[in-house]
């Protein structure tokens, strides 16, 4: 009968050589760096739940404002009565505004 990785490393074997300890204990490690990990996203989950109760309202209302500005700008990009100069303004105020928003809540314009 064959039995799964973790089966075989709970079960008690002989080992005989250091390979075969060493791999063991990197197995046992990757177990234990894989608990870590679902246990850092669990917590960055609570986190991010907490942060958005208190700051949601704020938040909507800031994106809300944000894209308010976005069709005018676009307007104006596309209108070609904006200079070169002028131009790239707005194309960096677009770009600040979205790396913005995704950085401080999250939110991909793209998406």
């Amino acid at each position: 009968m064959r039995l799964s990785l973790p089966e075989r490393l709970a079960t008690p074997t002989p080992t005989s050589t250091p390979a075969q300890l060493a791999f063991r204990q990197a197995i046992r490690t990757v177990e234990e760096l894989r608990a870590q990990l679902a246990a850092l996203r669990a917590a960055q989950t609570a986190a991010r739940l907490a942060y958005w109760q208190q700051v949601g309202p704020l938040a909507a209302a800031t994106v809300g404002a944000r894209r308010a500005l976005y069709e005018p700008l676009e307007a104006a990009l596309l209108g070609g009565y904006l200079s070169r100069a002028e131009q790239e303004q707005v194309t960096e105020l677009l770009r600040y505004n979205a790396t913005s928003l995704q950085e401080r809540f999250g939110e991909d314009e793209a998406a």
